[in-house]
């Protein structure tokens, strides 16, 4: 994990997850923080996704951010919107159809937000 925002965390003994820790926007919305990452399916439900997120929220409240929001969550990811629920993120919209999703076609991201 070499760039600038880059987080990196081992969960698993073999397998260490980054995610790029960045302001959702310059300037005036550098206060909060976006990030992005990905669970493989084949340790779905293992709490991995959880204790990432736990690690990335601590991180960005570390680094002085002061809400976190995460723009693209595809809403047929049930886990995902549910993890997100558990740890006090807020669905404040929705792009209609804006994922093309492989199985659904197009579907809505969900936008999530908490203050830290």
């Amino acid at each position: 994990c070499s760039t600038k925002g880059c987080v990196e965390k081992s969960i698993l003994p073999t397998t260490r997850i980054p995610a790029l820790l960045k302001p959702v926007l310059p300037g005036l919305g550098d206060h909060v923080a976006n990030a992005g990452w990905m669970i493989t399916p084949d340790v779905a439900g293992r709490g991995i996704g959880r204790r990432f997120a736990e690690f990335v929220i601590d991180e960005a409240r570390a680094l002085g951010y002061v809400a976190m929001q995460f723009n693209a969550v595809v809403a047929t990811n049930e886990r995902a919107l549910g993890l997100w629920r558990s740890l006090d993120f807020d669905e404040i919209g929705r792009i209609p159809a804006g994922f093309r999703h492989a199985l659904h076609g197009p579907t809505d991201l969900v936008v999530m937000h908490r203050m830290l």
